[in-house]
């Protein structure tokens, strides 16, 4: 798992007024990072996602930072982003797979 997608399910759920809710996601995320392998955004994740960014660019295509380092993190690792916002993600030269709908994208 990307630690960028770590950020994001965190900042989520933070994001929530306090309760049942909140307190259920906040244990959900404890018992989902409990031996998760988490991908680092490092040196070779900027430079796979300064190569995106460009290539995108190139193609008159924009990509939300967010969405771009979590592709960024799966090319460098050879990993497919597995997410329910597939078209965020298609096109991107990353494998993506939507859980939720079976789509499937290289």
């Amino acid at each position: 798992m990307s630690s960028v997608t770590i950020y994001e399910l965190a900042r989520g759920i933070g994001r929530l007024a306090r309760g049942r809710r909140r307190q259920f996601l906040e244990a959900w995320l404890a018992a989902l990072l409990e031996g998760a392998d988490i991908l680092p955004f490092a040196l070779e994740e900027a430079l796979a996602g300064a190569r995106i960014e460009t290539e995108a660019r190139r193609q008159g295509r924009s990509v939300d930072g967010h969405d771009l380092f979590i592709l960024a993190t799966a090319r460098a690792s050879g990993r497919t982003v597995v997410t329910r916002n597939f078209q965020h993600f298609v096109d991107f030269g990353v494998a993506v797979y939507n859980p939720f709908s079976g789509e499937t994208s290289t």
